[in-house]
């Protein structure tokens, strides 16, 4: 294809990279393989945790690049004809994503077996096959997610839901361009219909997305937010507006080689500076696309019409860069190496943790994304000469190699799970029970979730009263022990658990979103436990992380400033923290506030590989010195003490002596898992805290 032919409508159609030849010089955009490498280094760089908090966006940039090069594939042949070779347009397709998928599946499947993550092996599986047949991100936006479900960090096949989104688009995009191209021939306006439709379908589904986002829903969307994330629906805009600029080419063809410049520069600044302002915190794919996406249409269009030899933009502006060499020959393999990198750093990351681990296999990725780039996608997607049955037979024949391998990895799970280790490992991984297995009086505070937060009794036979424990999963994981120190002192024991949720008054703010829940649950709490006026409460909460990391802030009360720093958060804590066991005292209530255990950030009992699971399980734990366990808590423990001080009838107590040595704190201790990951005690571990709860019971409670 041309640069610059024309055709029916008046609009110049750029030259595309799906045409490119191995080899060629001419004939393509050096400047969007450029960008194409851009896009695949921020997303690495972000999943390596290399500083691009937002790197994220790399995939919306890969959209709008979509986008534009399929339309500017098309409209040379919708002028001409006024008709698409749809099955033509499909068969390239099939030839240039399904092989190198496929490879990519097998292989990581098969590997999986040993290196993948222990308790994510069946989920893995299940989501290769759904990435096999293009339907990622339906599987990742319908799989279980609850609290204590395996990290989605862990998922091998997790990067493959926006391969789905692409290939939907492809699916599609042409039917719908045909159809609106063919609906505007009756009038001689095909062009115009054509536009209006896709600004009316980008519009619609951009405004979906911030819907989604700010908490609206529709029938059978019970998920928004992950709805907005993983849709195409929600995604549609973003294809759109690189479209649009493919139809807008021949006007921006003739833009001011100074305006172009600018345009281009800017662009790459939008992209860049979301990448790095950006994080977990921020809503996406809503309003906060629109930089990333504006960044990538001026890119884009930087390099449309500029009169340059090699096809790219013109020597002073962005494209001159971004059509360097080894730029290029990153774009070349980026679809490769965004399909490669993120299963190696899970694996890598299971098999040797370690801060090195994830750089370094981001890095050795490259290898295999250029072996797969030499031998099968560039091999396959440039054989046009095969015949259509061939490829269609290739495509079936893939899919069919990647869906055994899956069922492989299920095999190989199964066959894992009967070693010693696995079953050692399944036991730490056992939930708490926050209520008795056949509680009649158990409430669900959040009936839409009852799996996070309830409330219960735990009867005792002649019970001279109640111990209660409120707060967080921080509370939930020493249930057990609570409940047994409880029936030793002859009392009943009351649970109100709420993950996430302090029993302190204060409001938690995640991820910029007040939880509301959270005021729901402390309020009600605090007027049962005024109303029953149990013989002691016990707050237990996840400390350490509230006032630690930056995807909580607090608040005092329901207006006022956003405690944004450790050490504001640790004020507005204190003060929270007080006044709600200055009103127990009030009532006469005791109280007895627990200090965090010690905390292991990133690690995870599921995280470990089943070769060494399989191997020496305890090789999966992490440690670290007594003095780095106690000065991680400092801050914590701290503002609990500042909290208590001068308040009558109120203990404080931690745990370390139970769970460390004098020397060092570990995952396990023995032949014992102590965690099940690194907020959470496994029950064994809890139920080492019985004793130390059970003379703290006696001296607190009246018999």
């Amino acid at each position: 294809m041309e640069a610059g032919r024309r055709f029916g409508s008046g609009s110049t159609v750029p030259a595309v990279n799906e045409a490119a030849q191995p080899g060629g010089h001419t004939k393509r955009r050096r400047d969007i393989q450029g960008l194409r490498a851009v896009a695949v280094l921020l997303v690495v760089l972000f999943h390596a945790d290399l500083g691009f908090s937002g790197g994220f966006v790399g995939v919306d940039v890969f959209f709008v690049i979509s986008g534009f090069v399929i339309t500017a594939m098309l409209l040379p042949e919708l002028g001409g004809t006024g008709s698409l070779k749809l099955g033509h347009f499909y068969l390239r397709r099939i030839r240039r994503l399904v092989p190198a998928l496929a490879l990519l599946v097998v292989v990581i499947a098969l590997v999986g077996i040993l290196a993948a993550p222990v308790g994510i092996q069946q989920i893995a599986a299940r989501t290769g096959g759904a990435a096999s047949v293009f339907l990622g991100n339906a599987y990742l936006y319908l799989v279980p997610d609850g609290y204590f479900a395996a990290s989605s960090d862990l998922n091998p096949f997790l990067h493959t839901w926006s391969l789905a989104v692409e290939e939907q688009f492809y699916l599609v995009f042409p039917l719908l361009l045909l159809g609106a191209w063919k609906l505007g021939a009756r009038r001689g306006r095909s062009t115009a219909v054509a536009v209006a439709t896709l600004i009316v379908v980008g519009t619609a589904s951009l405004a979906l997305a911030v819907l989604m986002l700010d908490g609206h829903t529709l029938p059978g969307i019970s998920e928004p937010k992950a709805f907005a994330f993983f849709s195409s629906i929600t995604r549609a805009w973003e294809f759109a507006a690189g479209s649009l600029l493919a139809f807008a080419a021949a006007r921006v063809s003739i833009a001011p080689p100074l305006a172009t410049r600018v345009a281009g520069w800017l662009g790459i600044a939008l992209v860049v500076g979301v990448a790095l302002r950006y994080d977990e915190q921020t809503l996406f794919p809503g309003l906060a696309a629109i930089p990333p996406v504006l960044g990538t249409v001026l890119i884009l269009g930087a390099g449309i019409g500029r009169p340059a030899t090699d096809s790219t933009a013109d020597r002073t502006g962005v494209g001159r860069w971004l059509s360097l060499p080894p730029v290029v020959f990153l774009g070349d393999i980026s679809y490769s190496w965004y399909l490669w990198h993120w299963p190696l750093i899970v694996y890598a990351r299971a098999v040797w943790p370690g801060s090195f681990s994830a750089p370094l296999a981001a890095v050795i990725s490259l290898l295999p994304a250029w072996l797969s780039f030499r031998l099968v996608e560039n091999p396959i997607r440039f054989n046009t000469t095969a015949a259509p049955r061939r490829t269609i037979a290739l495509g079936i024949t893939a899919i069919t190699l990647a869906l055994v391998a899956c069922g492989a990895l299920v095999i190989g799970n199964r066959a894992v799970q009967q070693s010693q280790g696995y079953r050692s490992v399944q036991v730490a991984l056992r939930g708490h029970r926050a209520c008795p297995q056949r509680a009649t009086n158990r409430v669900d505070l959040l009936p839409t979730d009852p799996k996070l937060a309830v409330r219960c009794t735990w009867d005792a036979p002649n019970a001279l009263g109640v111990v209660a424990l409120l707060g967080d999963s921080n509370a939930g994981h020493i249930v057990e022990p609570v409940v047994k120190a409880a029936r030793a002192e002859d009392r009943s024991a009351y649970v109100a658990i709420s993950n996430g949720c302090p029993f302190v008054d204060v409001t938690v703010i995640e991820l910029r979103e007040p939880r509301t829940d959270c005021g729901a649950f402390y309020r009600s709490s605090l007027r049962i436990i005024e109303q029953t006026r149990p013989a002691l409460v016990v707050i237990g909460s996840s400390t350490t992380r509230y006032l630690g990391e930056p995807e909580f802030t607090l608040r005092s009360g329901d207006a006022g400033p956003t405690a944004v720093t450790s050490d504001e958060k640790a004020r507005v804590w204190e003060q929270g923290m007080h006044r709600t066991v200055t009103r127990l005292a009030r009532s006469d209530i005791p109280t007895l506030v627990i200090h965090p255990v010690p905390k292991y950030p990133g690690w995870d009992l599921r995280g470990c590989a089943a070769g060494r699971v399989v191997a020496s399980e305890f090789t999966c734990g992490r440690a670290m010195s007594l003095a780095t366990a106690m000065r991680s808590g400092k801050s914590s423990k701290a503002a609990q003490l500042a909290a208590i001080r001068g308040v009558g009838n109120v203990r404080s107590v931690g745990f370390l002596p139970e769970l460390c040595t004098p020397r060092k704190c570990a995952t396990s201790l023995g032949t014992t898992w102590l965690y099940q990951d690194g907020d959470h005690l496994s029950v064994k571990g809890s139920l080492r805290l019985a004793a130390k709860f059970e003379r703290i019971f006696a001296a607190m409670t009246d018999r």
